[in-house]
């Protein structure tokens, strides 16, 4: 066999395989981001069935659990949540969640029509001082109107965000945001709900009807997904990404493509890698639940550990691994910024991504109780391409995995830097 025959062979081997790599994610991302995962929130128990699949896919590739015959570490959290229909009316017109406006993730219920009362920033004042004079009773049977639009000032818009909070255990609350609707999920409820609406939605309107219920959760048993691949040394680098998102807001589903259905797809193509090998130390691969509830399955986790958290080396936690094109963010990279510079000369020598931006402590994932302790971790996500977060296009059809091939082959050579 001549040269030229032999390099084709290793480069179509090499193309065919990192084809496969991004195929097979975006078969787990469409999986984890289908319909009847329900947003894998807490409704129709999608955080249950998300946490199975990724059970199952341990079980495929043979990874090794701390517990006997499972993969899954049990704790309990609270959640509202909007399992029912809902139905927001103005001027005869039925208005789509998550489209046309969002709950806040705290609202209470509320039922029935409702006169608006306006409150903006030349009637605050007033609106206060009816308050303050207990006429509140007048208010009865209305819905308040908070459009704190037209203002900048930082303490009137400290005023109405009191306000938003006070009122919603009175009264139905319209808040107008005119920038995009972004949602999450709450562990409190007020009593009665907070609807984000654009203001050319009440246009000409003087009422609106709600048919709005909530349903508070307080005792949910959620799970971490937790498996091992043994190394050669008695050190461990954990793997990390969080499975759950926001569920759904009535029919509205929010399936959490890139956030983070895509850092659990680059988990799992990584247990795979490592399920076919004796790495130099313990791999193991968590799949962190209630991320979004106030990241408390890795919470969970570091006050119950499998482990002495001593004997980690390093955390890499993946969250938003679906885009790239402008590089990735690794936080904590200036507190641990040898592990940033051999990152960062990995990229730099076989040129895999664009940028590495450095970035200082954050307290938005997983990596962050860990770091709390003093275990050293990365948090590492993705930047530039689709803006959808939160939201209900935040979806696998248009989450491009534009750089998960690079990405992959930068954290294998990043983690054979130990």
């Amino acid at each position: 066999m001549n040269l030229l025959k032999l390099i084709l062979i290793i480069l179509t081997f090499f193309t065919v395989s990192i084809h496969a790599q991004r195929d097979e994610a975006l078969e787990i991302l469409n999986d984890l981001c289908a319909d009847d995962m329900y947003g894998r929130g807490y409704v129709k128990f999608g955080h249950i069935k998300a946490a199975k699949y990724i059970q199952e896919y341990y079980k495929k590739i043979k990874l090794k659990s701390f517990k006997k015959g499972t993969y899954l570490q049990p704790f309990k959290i609270k959640a509202n949540t909007f399992p029912n229909d809902l139905e927001v009316t103005v001027n005869g017109i039925t208005l789509m969640e998550g489209e046309d406006y969002m709950l806040d993730p705290a609202s209470g219920s509320a039922n029935g029509k409702f006169k608006l009362e306006i409150v903006d920033n030349r009637s605050i004042n007033d609106f206060i001082s009816k308050l303050s004079y207990s006429k509140i009773t007048n208010l009865k049977g209305r819905a308040i109107v908070l459009n704190s639009s037209t203002t900048n000032n930082v303490d009137t818009l400290k005023i109405f965000n009191d306000l938003k909070i006070g009122l919603s255990q009175l009264y139905p609350v319209i808040w107008i945001n005119n920038d995009k609707f972004t949602w999450s999920v709450s562990k409190d409820a007020s009593e009665f709900p907070i609807i984000e609406i654009r203001d050319s939605m009440l246009q000409n309107a003087d009422s609106i009807s709600l048919k709005i219920s909530n349903h508070f959760l307080n005792d949910i048993t959620t799970h971490n997904v937790i498996g091992k691949v043994n190394g050669k040394k008695n050190k461990t680098i954990i793997v990390s990404a969080h499975y759950d998102h926001l569920g759904m807001m009535g029919e509205a589903i929010f399936p959490g493509a890139n956030d983070n259905a895509s850092g659990i797809a680059m988990l799992l193509s990584l247990a795979k890698y490592y399920s076919n090998k004796t790495p130099k130390y313990n791999m193991v691969f968590m799949a962190f639940g209630a991320e979004e509830v106030g990241i408390l399955g890795s919470k969970y986790y570091v006050e119950h550990p499998y482990f002495d958290l001593d004997e980690i080396k390093f955390v890499v936690n993946l969250d938003i691994m679906g885009t790239g094109d402008e590089g990735i963010t690794v936080v904590n990279g200036v507190q641990h910024k040898k592990q940033f510079k051999e990152l960062s000369k990995i990229n730099q020598d076989k040129n895999y991504l664009a940028k590495i931006k450095i970035r200082g402590r954050a307290s938005n994932s997983d990596h962050y109780w860990f770091s709390q302790l003093g275990v050293p971790a990365f948090f590492i996500y993705t930047m530039g391409g689709i803006k959808a977060y939160h939201d209900v296009y935040d979806c696998s059809a248009t989450l491009p995995l534009t750089e998960f091939n690079d990405l992959y082959q930068l954290l294998i050579d990043f983690v054979d830097t130990f």
